[in-house]
């Protein structure tokens, strides 16, 4: 059942915040944003051995270093320049739940005050060609030599694919792809389901 709110929200209002699980940038804006925190900077420091992730500081660096561990050997002996747009998180995930035993049975305080772990989470994605992108991601794990189970691998894309939202820069339209520099995987959003299409409409210019 929908859990309306009571409150009358106006444009600007804060709806909600979260810390995400992991944030990620697209192949097009390395480097031009943090790894950790998305700020942009002109010059930003790489890592210095997969020479893949870069960051702000040393602070976002050692935040990041939980998830970066498990990747920078795999980053640095790898290009991933185009793999699929979900092939990063997923990674990330993936990696940080086969070297981590206790991170998928972390507790989680979601929006809506419920309490779970990602082990929890009975994920149902409707979305088409799913089949057609795990087929993807799993050749693309494959040809990295990273050993899976295909039908674990299915569940955490579905779980990722559910709960990124997309990063956008502020100056851009952020109904446009192009806008989008990277994304945020924030399970504590899980049981959000809305539409924009009452609150919004397209306006065209010269026809």
């Amino acid at each position: 059942m929908p859990v309306i709110s009571s409150k009358p929200y106006i444009a600007g209002d804060v709806v909600f915040k979260c810390k995400p699980l992991l944030v990620y940038i697209h192949d097009k804006y390395k480097g031009e944003y943090c790894d950790n925190c998305l700020k942009p900077m002109d010059q930003l420091k790489r890592c210095s051995k997969c020479r893949q992730m870069y960051y702000c500081g040393k602070n976002c660096q050692t935040i990041d270093w939980s998830f970066h561990k498990n990747e920078c050997k795999v980053l640095r002996e790898n290009r991933i320049n185009g793999f699929h747009p979900i092939f990063i998180p997923l990674l990330r995930v993936y990696l940080r739940i086969k070297n981590d035993k206790t991170f998928a049975t972390e507790r989680h305080t979601l929006i809506d005050g419920s309490d779970v772990c990602l082990n929890d989470m009975n994920i149902a994605v409707n979305v088409r060609c799913i089949s057609e992108d795990v087929f993807v991601i799993c050749r693309q794990f494959k040809s990295i030599g990273i050993d899976f189970k295909a039908k674990e691998l299915k569940r955490w894309f579905k779980l990722v694919l559910k709960n990124t939202n997309n990063m956008s820069r502020e100056s851009d339209d952020p109904m446009s792809f192009d806008a989008t520099i990277g994304g945020a995987v924030c399970p504590q959003l899980w049981p959000i389901s809305h539409s924009c299409s009452p609150n919004m409409a397209f306006i065209c210019r010269d026809g």
